[in-house]
């Protein structure tokens, strides 16, 4: 036994003695009278107060007892609890496959895993990472043919449901600090994750998201450049990318007459309603995709391609920190952004032709060498904006009234003026857009290169 339990025992046993012993004299002395009946009245009153204490201590030890024997029940349950768990949990990890005979197998694994999660937070990283890694080289394999391209494609059951659970996790319980999980050239494609929030901060370059619905879903802070989504890599849907319909030629509603809605809405991923929030999508393609209502804080969507795109009542706006939504050399041809809010996204050579842009809010954005050609710029707003050499030839519901109080970066020089508006005379901007812009973007791509590699 070690020496501080013998140390306890000693001074407990000596405690115990004074108690009995000493502390009833204490408070009935003995009685100084000669009298029978007050001494053995002082003696029935010290041995009342011993049986008082024998009994209270009696009943502390039954306490300690108690609970120490529950404790040990608990810590017994609780090794048996960890045994069963783990036991289950290697079950359920042999028991997943790829092939299509193991399939319901592989789907109630899933289901098993996420049960021993929820039983134990402990179990909760090596589960999910575990069906994260599950969840990259079936879908990869499921989509090096290209099939997920094709209409009839459909996402394999055990897929679908891998990548809802795995979307569907608790958060609050990922490790802080902990590199995000390598889901690199995931295949989403069709799969039906309409509310996850568990794809916030997912590292999915190069991901394939043809026909996925994510809508309401939370993408805040996500990697997903080069991800493709847009309906013209379908092959059914004839290509456009190479060769644009010139809107000076075909409008808006004549390029919509030659496509088949339906069958649009049946080709296009949706992601409306969702949250892009400093995510990453630089090189993109979601060309027909579906993200109104949609939020794009401090979002980085350089040279990504939105062709043809829902973008109704969506926001490219600044976060907390300032960090405008850099949309440079962004691809909007025909898209419908009615309603949307660009303030102060950096839309440098942004190119909008034939685009439908009511009531689009462009305040202080940077729109220098933007292209509006043909777009439909009814009710928009320019004020601060940086319209130097933007285009507006041909735009539909436009009028210089709009650019009333934009800017460009020298008044004194015509090439500096927006094109499309003869005789305008847009003042210098008292800030240059594109200083700002520099600085914001540095400060603000150092903070993403710091958090993007996994």
């Amino acid at each position: 036994m070690p020496t501080y339990l013998w140390t306890a025992l000693a001074v407990a046993a000596v405690w115990t003695l004074w108690l009995f012993i000493y502390w009833p004299r204490r408070i009935f002395p003995p009685s100084q009278s000669s009298k029978r009946e007050e001494i053995v009245a002082d003696i029935k009153a010290r041995n009342d107060l011993r049986m008082t204490i024998a009994q209270f201590l009696a009943g502390g030890a039954f306490v300690v007892t108690f609970i120490s024997s529950t404790t040990n029940f608990n810590r017994d349950i609780r090794q048996r609890t960890d045994a069963a768990l783990a036991q289950d949990y290697s079950r359920a990890i042999a028991q997943i496959g790829n092939s299509e005979n193991t399939r319901w197998q592989t789907i109630g694994s899933l289901y098993l895993l996420v049960k021993i999660a929820k039983q134990d937070p402990e179990h909760h990283q090596p589960v999910f990472s575990t069906i994260g890694r599950y969840l990259v080289p079936p879908a990869q394999t499921g989509c090096t043919d290209g099939s997920d391209q094709t209409s009839s494609y459909t996402i394999l059951p055990e897929l679908d449901i891998a990548a809802r659970i795995y979307g569907e996790r608790n958060l609050d319980l990922e490790v802080s600090g902990e590199p995000r999980r390598n889901l690199d050239s995931i295949c989403l494609s069709d799969a039906q994750l309409s509310g996850v929030q568990g794809f916030r901060g997912a590292w999915m370059p190069k991901a394939r998201l043809f026909r996925v619905d994510l809508r309401f879903s939370n993408l805040q802070n996500a990697d997903l450049r080069e991800a493709r989504a847009g309906v013209i890599h379908v092959n059914t849907w004839r290509s456009v990318r190479d060769e644009y319909p010139d809107p000076l030629v075909n409008p808006v509603s004549e390029l919509i007459k030659k496509q088949d809605e339906n069958r649009l809405n049946s080709l296009r991923a949706d992601f409306s309603n969702s949250d892009f929030s400093w995510a990453y999508l630089n090189d993109a393609s979601f060309e027909g995709a579906d993200f109104h209502n949609s939020t794009f804080v401090g979002t980085w969507a350089e040279r990504t391609h939105f062709e043809m795109a829902n973008l109704q009542h969506t926001q490219f706006i600044p976060d907390e920190g300032s960090n405008p939504a850099q949309l440079t050399d962004a691809h909007w041809v025909t898209a419908n952004a009615e309603d949307a809010e660009f303030k102060r996204a950096i839309l440098i050579r942004a190119d909008f032709k034939g685009a439908v842009l009511k009531r689009v809010d462009f305040s202080g954005a940077n729109l220098t060498d933007a292209a509006f050609n043909n777009a439909d710029l009814e009710g928009a707003i320019f004020d601060g904006a940086n319209v130097t050499r933007a285009n507006f030839e041909n735009a539909k519901g436009f009028g210089s009234p709009q650019l009333a109080k934009a800017c460009v970066d020298s008044a004194n020089e015509v090439a500096s003026q927006p094109k499309g508006i003869p005789g305008s005379s847009v003042p210098r901007c008292a800030a240059i857009t594109s200083s700002d812009s520099l600085i914001s973007r540095l400060l603000y791509g150092l903070r993403k290169l710091l958090s993007r590699d996994p």
